[in-house]
């Protein structure tokens, strides 16, 4: 055990120990010794940057850089969830995970064994948009790599914290991700974002997963889902129905529907020929349920809630043969008349 007696500050500097021995020298690595016999001080005036719920925030705690000052420590007390301080350094990081309207009292404490200096002073945590915590779904092209042609959606629920969960089915596979939304550059807010890595078994590479989320529309734009290779585009849409605030009567109810192939493929010896017919039935929060019969007579459910621009999306594997099937698209209820009346089209890939 070194000990050093009757310092001051004077003797602020780097040192190494060299150690003489039989069987020659050695020296220690460089150490900063600090000599302090003052309280610390924290500079004042000083104002906390406002928060952002699910943003990365940084603060450094400022203090009087007079060596005889220098903290041994450093608190906080009343921070909000998901901010903490290095007692070390006095740095404030972190994502808050809930803001509120009136702002947090944060206190502040630098200290050494001389005494310590304490602040008092509010920080705003901004919460997010109320249009961005919800469910979403949104359908994902065909594609011969990423989803076998078969298609494929994507089904997630962020919460106010900004933490999400989802699962994203391509073709046959299912794939259960999660994480937390960006709402920062630096510390100013942008809209809320994301970036998914879904690790896959080898040899298949990962899947990534990226949207934007456009609160003003209620849906994902800027959406992509990719292998690093090959990239389909990503729309998904926020279901803003409630029993408080649920879609126009012209929506709700049974509405019938027929499935006619497009004019180019009557007659193709490839293609099953005729109709398929469906209902699709939407409740007084938005939820959706579609029932009917393909072409080939092969059963068709889905299920889901309605968009607020109409759009219902559908994602079904068909058959029980090893070889699947799917049907694939929105279906778009849209209110054509006075009277409440609705039509059903949109496009569906079988």
């Amino acid at each position: 055990v070194l000990t050093i007696r009757r310092i001051t500050p004077d003797d602020d500097g780097v040192y190494h120990c060299r150690v003489t021995a039989p069987g020659g020298v050695g020296y220690s690595g460089d150490e900063t010794l600090t000599v302090f016999n003052q309280a610390p001080l924290i500079v004042e005036p000083l104002i906390l940057p406002d928060a952002y719920v699910s943003g990365y925030y940084e603060f450094q705690v400022p203090v009087d850089g007079a060596s005889e000052r220098t903290p041994s420590g450093f608190g906080a007390t009343g921070l909000p969830p998901g901010l903490t301080i290095n007692s070390r350094t006095g740095l404030i990081s972190g994502r808050p995970t809930s803001g509120r309207a009136a702002p947090y009292t944060v206190t502040l404490t630098a200290s050494n064994a001389r005494g310590k200096s304490t602040v008092t002073l509010p920080l705003v945590v901004v919460p997010l948009s109320p249009n961005v915590a919800g469910n979403y779904v949104g359908v994902i092209a065909r594609h011969s790599v990423l989803n076998q042609d078969l298609g494929g959606k994507v089904e997630m629920a962020i919460n106010s914290s900004g933490q999400f969960t989802g699962k994203c089915y391509l073709g046959i596979y299912q794939h259960v991700f999660s994480g937390v939304l960006d709402t920062t550059d630096g510390m100013l807010p942008v809209w809320p974002h994301a970036h998914v890595v879904i690790n896959r078994a080898a040899p298949l590479s990962p899947i990534e997963l990226t949207f934007t989320v456009d609160a003003d529309n209620h849906r994902l734009g800027d959406g992509f889902v990719s292998d690093g290779a090959n990239e389909i585009e990503l729309v998904a849409y926020r279901n803003q129905w409630s029993t408080a605030s649920p879609p126009p009567m012209s929506l709700r109810g049974v509405h019938a529907f027929g499935l006619q192939i497009s004019d180019d493929l009557v007659g193709s010896r490839n293609i099953p020929q005729g109709y398929g017919y469906g209902t699709i039935t939407v409740t007084s929060t938005g939820a959706f349920t579609v029932a009917g019969k393909m072409a080939d007579g092969e059963t068709l459910t889905a299920s889901g809630f309605v968009a607020g621009t109409g759009e219902a999306p559908i994602f079904q594997l068909l058959y029980t043969t090893t070889l699947k099937g799917s049907l694939v698209g929105n279906l778009e209820l849209v209110d054509v008349s006075v009277v409440g009346e609705t039509s059903v089209s949109g496009l569906l890939t079988w």
